[in-house]
C-alpha cells in the first residue's frame, strides 16, 4: 500500500464560493463549465529559515492575492520532509497567469522572495478535473 504523506495546514486565505454541481455535489471538466485553476508551488525555506518565517513573509502577498480578479483561495501546507506546498486557486487560466506573473513582477520587492530557497522551487498551473464537497 503506498504511503500517504501527512501535511499540516498553516494558512488559509480566500474569498469566493466554489461551484456546487449537484447532484452528488461534484464537478468535473467533462460535462460542465468548471475551469478552476490551481497554481501549485513546492519549495523549501531559504537556508536558516523555517516554515513560520516563510509564512510571516507572505503578508503582502496575501493582500496582493485578495485584490486579484478571479482569486478564490490559498492554502500553504508543510510536508513531513519540510517541503512547503503553496496552492492558490483561481477561477480561470487567464486570471491565474496574471496573478502569478504579479508575484515576480509587481510584488518583486516582497520579503517572501528572500524566504525561499529558489533552487528548490517547482511551479505549475493545473486545471482542476474534479471538485467534491
Amino acid at each position: 500500500m503506498p504511503r500517504t504523506e501527512a501535511a499540516t495546514v498553516f494558512l488559509i486565505c480566500g474569498r469566493g464560493a466554489m461551484v456546487d454541481a449537484a447532484p452528488e455535489r461534484a464537478a468535473s471538466v467533462e460535462g460542465n463549465d468548471m475551469t478552476e485553476i490551481l497554481e501549485i508551488t513546492t519549495l523549501r525555506p531559504a537556508p536558516g529559515l523555517a516554515v513560520a518565517d516563510f509564512i510571516a513573509a507572505n503578508d503582502d502577498i496575501n493582500e496582493y492575492l485578495k485584490r486579484q480578479p478571479g482569486f478564490l483561495w490559498r492554502r500553504i501546507v508543510e510536508r513531513d520532509d519540510g517541503t512547503i506546498v503553496d496552492i492558490v486557486a483561481y477561477d480561470d487560466l487567464a486570471h491565474a497567469e496574471r496573478g502569478a506573473a504579479g508575484i515576480t513582477g509587481e510584488m518583486a520587492g516582497s520579503p517572501v522572495h528572500a524566504a525561499i530557497d529558489h533552487g528548490t522551487v517547482d511551479w505549475q498551473l493545473t486545471r482542476v478535473l474534479q471538485h467534491v464537497e
